[in-house]
């Protein structure tokens, strides 16, 4: 929140909303902001633990402004980022805008393995910034008419929620511009072997979930462009990894590996708990 009070973009110009989705609670969380409000225009929504999509929905229900910016409380918002998104959003009522997240904790492993899967995905879904095609939302901003237009997040997901809404913008004929300029600091707050396995199992199970939903709408998927571009951007990344000699590489190969494992686990779960479900 301090980091939000540090922006370049003036304080009078935003409203910040908190919403304590079972979170940190109360006592901890009014201590947290009690420092801050008399400085910033801080509103508090309490959620009943309605996952990420649930919880940006309300806290946009309560935003009074023409441009909702998401994101995510282990983060930390560059000083120019709230005036880099607004500036690449410029006047236009059909344009989204996301950030860069850049690793806040660079000596830990699975925060640094992270980082090389956000940039790996970026790398393909985003190489034409001024037409990206996946804004995640712990560094988003959408205009607030156009947000609700085409439904605000899915509430049914947990994960790739932020995946699905790009898909859904785009589909409404907007556009996306992916901000690099825009940064947010990412102090993963599961930065643990065990932490980075969950995440990506997660993240298989919303695939799923946004998978089958394109079958059934008819989106159009590029898995194997995605899988057929790995080589040549893993060959350049592969290459960053060289300063840790043959120990660095090796590790690099096996985080990767860790993550389309935990990713491929998390997808056939989500596809077995829907068979079930079905056949019931």
């Amino acid at each position: 929140m301090h980091a939000i009070e540090a922006s370049d973009y003036p304080s009078s110009r935003f409203e910040v909303i908190v919403v304590d989705d079972g979170g940190c609670g109360g006592s901890a969380l009014d201590g947290i902001l009690r420092p801050l409000r008399g400085r910033l225009e801080i509103h508090v929504r309490k959620t009943p633990g309605l996952g990420p999509a649930g919880a940006r929905n309300a806290g946009s229900k309560d935003a009074a402004g023409e441009v909702l910016a998401f994101i995510d409380d282990d983060c930390l918002v560059h000083s120019a980022c709230i005036r880099a998104l607004c500036s690449a959003l410029g006047a236009s009522p059909r344009k989204a805008a996301g950030g860069r997240t850049v690793n806040g904790l660079r000596e830990n492993r699975w925060s640094a393995a992270s980082q090389q899967i956000t940039d790996l995905v970026f790398a393909f879904y985003n190489a034409n910034p001024a037409q990206a095609t996946l804004l995640t939302a712990n560094c988003l901003a959408v205009p607030t008419e156009g947000f609700w237009d085409i439904g605000g997040f899915d509430e049914r997901y947990r994960t790739a929620e932020d995946r699905d809404f790009c898909w859904r913008w785009l589909a409404s004929n907007r556009d996306a511009i992916y901000e690099p300029e825009a940064l947010v600091y990412h102090e993963d707050a599961v930065a643990t072997f065990a932490g980075y396995c969950q995440r990506y199992f997660n993240y298989g199970r919303g695939a799923y979930r946004f998978h089958a939903a394109a079958a059934r709408d008819g989106r159009p998927r590029n898995m194997l462009g995605f899988y057929a571009s790995m080589p040549r951007f893993l060959s350049a990344m592969a290459g960053d990894n060289d300063n840790g000699g043959s120990a660095g590489r090796a590790a690099f190969t096996a985080d990767l590996a860790v993550w389309q494992a935990a990713n491929a686990v998390g997808f056939a779960w989500e596809a077995a708990r829907t068979a079930v479900r079905c056949v019931q």
